[in-house]
């Protein structure tokens, strides 16, 4: 049986731990621990955000026929008898008017260029309160610390930062973050941006720098045929398959199954789920959150089984998230799996 997997990043990598034998294709043979990425932008060693990561095709996939099986990539067609979408995203720029010329942080290279714009620039907007906005503005807020005085201001359509997590976590971060100088503007909906103005419902904000962290979507690949998406993530059946293409997963970002949040740690769970339903037993899957945990300046917050955590418990719960990922790229750079 030929299986192929889409994508080598925290989905991509853990189904194919577990399926020694399909074919990992991705445009890139780096992986992006993306949650280093804020920590490059307050100075950390960029290496350590973008690890080698051995794939067996490295092609940028540009077409998927679900009927005839087939992928066309930049290094040609192939076949396949099941296929795992893990295509990961992108941010989704496009929900503004004007996000398109925005930077986003999606590489180590969006890193660097958002450290060095911060350098350059004496005001700074970031758009969006979610977990990736609130870390910005924390590395943000550690890197300027070293340099001089900014102003900044991250603007959130909702009525609290971080509102995934408890109200606890959220209005401590919220504090921390008003301590430090930065302003916080709550049920502020972007209408657009022009030039280097962020035009919203309540004012127009003038910022050096523009930041980009309001929503993510599904990957950029043209499927046939047009199946039904939700911001371009493929919507799943409860094994996480495609109506109509049983033969066919989408996990990690990719895939659009309601109530399921879109973290690393369930991308990471569906990799490993996917890999044994596809080869074994079919069973319908359940997200288990274990740990969400940001950074903000020097502070480690997040909540742990449900419940609110801070401080060094919170700050191993990430190291070790991240080393446990560290570790399954490494594996797969040895050739170990998990089981065969």
């Amino acid at each position: 049986m030929k299986i192929a997997i889409l994508g080598g990043g925290f989905a991509g990598i853990s189904a194919k731990l577990n399926l020694k034998n399909a074919l990992l294709i991705d445009e890139s043979d780096f992986f992006t621990v993306t949650p280093k990425l804020t920590d490059v932008i307050s100075g950390e060693d960029p290496k350590l955000s973008k690890l080698f990561r051995r794939v067996d095709i490295r092609a940028k996939v540009r077409e998927i026929d679900l009927r005839s099986k087939e992928i066309l990539t930049t290094d040609g067609k192939l076949t396949y008898d099941k296929l795992i979408i893990a295509m990961g995203y992108k941010q989704n720029v496009n929900r503004i008017k004007g996000g398109d010329k925005l930077l986003r942080l999606e590489t180590t290279e969006d890193a660097l260029k958002f450290k060095e714009e911060i350098s350059k620039s004496r005001s700074i907007c970031v758009i969006g309160g979610g977990d990736l906005g609130v870390e910005v503005i924390g590395s943000t807020v550690e890197l300027v610390s070293k340099l001089s005085d900014k102003q900044i201001t991250i603007v959130n359509r909702g009525n609290r930062l971080l509102p995934h997590m408890p109200l606890e976590i959220s209005l401590s971060v919220e504090d921390i973050l008003m301590k430090k100088g930065v302003t916080l503007l709550f049920n502020t909906e972007v209408e657009g941006v022009e030039g280097n103005k962020v035009i919203t419902s309540k004012e127009t904000i003038t910022a050096d720098h523009i930041f980009f962290a309001g929503g993510l979507k599904g990957p950029d690949v043209e499927v046939k045929p047009n199946i039904e998406r939700v911001n371009d993530r493929f919507i799943v059946n409860d094994d996480l398959s495609l109506p109509g293409f049983e033969d066919t997963y989408a996990i990690g970002y990719s895939a659009y199954l309601k109530g399921t949040p879109g973290t690393a740690e369930i991308a990471l769970q569906q990799g490993t789920f996917v890999a044994r339903n596809i080869t074994s037993r079919k069973e319908k899957f359940v997200a288990k959150p274990l740990a969400d945990v940001i950074k903000v300046d020097q502070e480690y917050l997040g909540i742990f089984l449900g419940k609110p955590v801070k401080g060094n418990f919170a700050r191993a719960l990430k190291e070790i998230a991240i080393t446990n990922t560290i570790a399954k790229v490494n594996r797969i750079n040895i050739g170990l799996t998990q089981f065969s």
